[in-house]
């Protein structure tokens, strides 16, 4: 039993470490120095040396493995030509080989392990030119999807410069534009950098310098076998691809990339090829027999995603709805039903909600700091206020009675809830509502709180009828959802009441103030909307018992009338929660 345990833990030993993988490269300025960064998932082992005649520095990374986009990068920029990566040997004994070609002279250079980088400091002649930073990774976000994992649409595929960008967006993988998709046709190859080659002929044979730059670049090069030419060109020590690519431009001929292959032709036989590839490939479509699939929506309403699940059909292709199943039909050739197949799960996926918490609170007006609520510019620097002013806009309605309304965001609603527990205890503060609703992202809810009061009106004919007005608050929100966990929320408040004036058909006057804003608040956050102010005025007679009934004069001698104007200020509390569906 003891000998089979140390033979088993001289095995565990025995077995190499586990590889890392290689992942970003970056090139910086740092002051007078071009730094060169290289970032791996593990701890980097790894071996430098010089060569010269091109100068160019590589770097052997043991027990590594190849997971950058690209091979071949163009960097043009501090010093650094190009950046030239391979899987030199694969696992376990893994050496990632990396070669820095550099432009001009090498003065010095040093590298230095950070963690899991490898920092690379390059200072060449000239020195100190400004430049903008450039890097290439391989990160892509993972996409997340619900009801299964969904292929991308257009595959992904990589730049030569390794300036392809990978983002994901809503479970759909996408890339910057110049990513050139594969649809199967010829694409037109144009290259940079690449191990230096000089290249010195008069009245060559093509044949012969395509061979030259076939040695040198490790690339199979193909010519038309009726093609001939000759190449009269002086190149002195530049990367073989602007060297290939500046003979095809002189002779006019066009070279794409299949593989590992360069096939070279005329730049009018090239795109004739691929307008009778289009052709084919459009009457194949033409004569393939249609098929219909069906899709049953369980999310969205199926009117509401066929026009974008139409504009990925053929021409032959046709969508239409059932509402009663809310499902859509589809008819079209195979290969547009599974790109459909693929857009369904992201257009029929569950749409987050917010919840929507508000409060509706009358405050005495000489009571309102209270809450710390201070709507002038001046409390933006006072510590001590609950609340950050926002802006305002003036209100609308006969005499001005209630003001103007502000808006604002809250840092501690707890304070703000202890505070009108105490006003409400004093008889200064009256909760009138607090409704909660929950909406679908991007999506319009309204919260009322008031009163409906008959108008008596008349139509054109003179005819008399009753019509009910709302009086009273009434809140509109929409909430956006943003990627930063915090919710976008477009407020429409509108606050009308009774105006103590009539008109002269003794119809009421209704005083309206609304206003209109955005705001944008973190998840759980509080937005205030105040300076909703309202005045009452009352009249109280006051008289001594007994004396105060004589009449005449109690009214002159034993009693007398007061006045009295109450003011209050109507404040909203706006709280959004996210309801995510995952």
């Amino acid at each position: 039993m003891r000998l089979l345990t140390v033979c088993s833990l001289l095995l565990l030993l025995a077995l190499p470490a586990a590889a890392y993988r290689v992942t970003n490269i970056s090139v910086a300025p740092s002051g007078d120095l071009t730094q060169v960064t290289i970032t791996a998932d593990g701890d980097i082992s790894y071996e430098r040396f010089l060569l010269t005649d091109p100068m160019r520095i590589v770097l052997d990374m043991g027990d590594a493995v190849h997971a950058l986009p690209a091979m071949d990068f163009s960097v043009a920029r501090g010093g650094v030509m190009s950046i030239r990566t391979s899987q030199y040997k694969a696992p376990p004994d893994g050496i990632v080989r990396i070669i820095i070609d550099v432009n001009g002279e090498l003065v010095n250079y040093n590298a230095n392990l950070e963690g899991s980088q490898l920092v690379l400091e390059i200072q060449t002649d000239p020195a100190g030119v400004p430049f903008a930073e450039w890097a290439a990774s391989s990160a892509a976000v993972t996409p997340v999807t619900s009801g299964g994992s969904v292929a991308p649409l257009s595959a992904a595929g990589s730049s030569l410069s390794g300036q392809t960008i990978m983002s994901s967006s809503r479970g759909i993988r996408v890339s910057e534009s110049g990513h050139q998709v594969e649809d199967g046709f010829p694409v037109e190859w144009i290259g940079t950098g690449g191990r230096r080659i000089t290249i010195d002929v008069v009245d060559a044979n093509i044949e012969t310098v395509m061979r030259a730059v076939s040695d040198v670049s490790g690339m199979n090069i193909i010519l038309p076998e009726d093609y001939t030419a000759t190449v009269t060109a002086r190149l002195q020590n530049v990367g073989w691809r602007d060297a290939l690519t500046a003979i095809l431009h002189s002779q006019g001929l066009v070279a794409s990339m299949q593989g590992n292959v360069l096939r070279v032709m005329p730049r009018d036989d090239f795109y004739d090829e691929i307008n009778q590839m289009a052709t084919t490939r459009a009457d194949r479509e033409n004569l393939q027999e249609l098929q219909t699939e069906i899709f049953v929506i369980r999310y969205a309403t199926a009117n509401s995603i066929s026009n974008a699940i139409g504009t990925a059909l053929s021409e032959r292709g046709q969508v239409s709805v059932d509402d009663r199943t809310n499902s859509i039909i589809i008819t079209d050739i195979p290969y547009k039903l599974e790109e459909v197949g693929r857009m369904m799960p992201i257009l029929d996926s569950p749409t987050a909600q917010v919840m929507i918490e508000a409060k509706l609170v009358e405050i005495d007006a000489s009571y309102a700091h209270e809450l710390g609520i201070d709507w002038s510019l001046g409390n933006l620097n006072r510590a001590n206020d609950i609340t950050r002013a926002g802006m305002s806009t003036s209100g609308l309605g006969v005499g001005d009675r209630t003001g103007t309304i502000s808006f604002s965001t809250i840092t501690n609603m707890l304070d703000v809830n202890a505070a009108l527990t105490m006003l409400e205890s004093e008889n200064r503060a009256h909760i009138l509502s607090e409704p909660r609703i929950a909406i679908i992202d991007n999506m319009t809810g309204s919260v009322v709180s008031g009163k409906e009061i008959p108008l008596t009106l008349q139509d054109e004919s003179g005819n008399t009828y009753i019509q009910l007005y709302q009086v009273g608050v009434e809140l509109t929100v929409t909430p956006h959802i943003n990627a930063d966990n915090n919710v976008t929320l477009e407020l429409q408040p509108t606050v009308s009441d009774l105006s103590g004036e009539a008109t002269s058909a003794q119809q009421p006057i209704i005083l309206t103030q609304n206003a209109n804003t955005t705001l944008m608040i973190d998840d759980g956050a509080t937005a205030v909307i105040g300076g909703i102010m309202r005045n009452r005025q009352t009249t109280v007679r006051n008289s001594i018992p007994i004396l105060g009934a004589i009449p005449l004069l109690g009214d002159l001698l034993f009693s007398y009338n007061s006045e009295r104007e109450e003011s209050t200020e109507l404040v909203i509390f706006v709280t959004p929660h996210i309801i995510r569906p995952y």
